[in-house]
C-alpha cells in the first residue's frame, strides 16, 4: 500500500491568438483550478501572428489530467494544444516535491 500520493507532472504547450490572450490565460488557470489540476509555472514567447505558452501542471491522475484538456480545447483563443508525457511524483515531502519539480522542469 502506497503511503504517499502520487501526482503526475505534465507539460502543456498551446499556441494562443493575440487579441484574446488575457482571456484565454485566465480562463485556461480557471479551468486547471476547477479541474483540480496543480499549477506548477508557466512561460510564453511570441511568434509573428500567436503566442506559444508553456504549462507545467500537476494532476492527480490521467482522467483529471484528460478532463482538463478536453476543456482547454474549448477555450476562446486557444489554437494548437500539445503535452509532453507525463512524469509520476511521488509526494514524499514537500521540499523534496519541489526539487524534483525544480529538476524536471529543466529536463524539458
Amino acid at each position: 500500500m502506497n503511503l504517499y500520493p502520487t501526482s503526475t507532472l505534465t507539460t502543456v504547450r498551446f499556441l494562443v491568438e493575440p487579441d484574446t490572450l488575457f482571456g484565454a490565460f485566465e480562463s485556461t488557470l480557471a479551468t486547471a483550478r476547477r479541474s483540480g489540476i496543480e499549477f506548477s509555472g508557466m512561460h510564453a514567447a511570441h511568434g509573428v501572428h500567436d503566442m506559444e505558452v508553456c504549462m507545467e501542471l500537476n494532476a492527480n491522475n490521467d482522467d483529471q489530467l484528460a478532463l482538463y484538456l478536453t476543456r482547454l480545447k474549448n477555450i476562446i483563443g486557444v489554437l494548437e494544444i500539445r503535452t509532453s508525457p507525463g512524469r509520476i511524483v511521488a509526494a514524499i515531502e514537500p521540499a523534496r516535491d519541489l526539487a524534483m519539480i525544480a529538476l524536471q522542469a529543466n529536463e524539458i
